[in-house]
């Protein structure tokens, strides 16, 4: 591959890489309007993305948001890594409840902590976790 076709790759790539973050942020608009959630990563896998956000909405069961490109788009309980909402395959949710487990406690901690508004306190506790 030539130096030219090496830039012109890299700078589609690029393009292609803010035109799907601008599609999300514009998703989010759409669906929270101008009170967008404020997202915490807990962590990430090459693309896959594992998020607790502190909702505009009250919501009953404690959740974290599971996020990868368009294959999955899922909100899993706390509680139980139960299926609240979106579509996951099998194999994925084995793999994600097998890491999460361990992490039960700190992620209720994290979720009571954003439900009462202290975003400081969930970070300090997504600082200490390890996955």
């Amino acid at each position: 591959m030539s130096e030219e076709q090496e830039k012109i790759l890299s700078s589609t790539c690029m393009a292609i890489d803010r035109a799907e973050k601008a599609a999300k942020r514009e998703r989010k608009r759409a669906q929270f309007g101008d009170n967008l959630p404020f997202e915490l990563l807990l962590t990430r896998f090459e693309k896959t993305r594992v998020e607790i956000r502190q909702e505009t909405a009250p919501h009953k069961e404690p959740h974290i948001h599971v996020v990868h490109s368009d294959k999955i788009d899922v909100s899993l309980s706390i509680r139980d890594f139960s299926v609240l909402a979106g579509t996951i395959d099998r194999r994925s949710l084995k793999h994600i409840k097998r890491a999460l487990l361990p992490l039960q406690p700190e992620l209720m901690r994290i979720w009571k902590e954003l439900e009462i508004g202290n975003g400081v306190a969930a970070e300090q506790i997504i600082s200490s976790l390890e996955f």
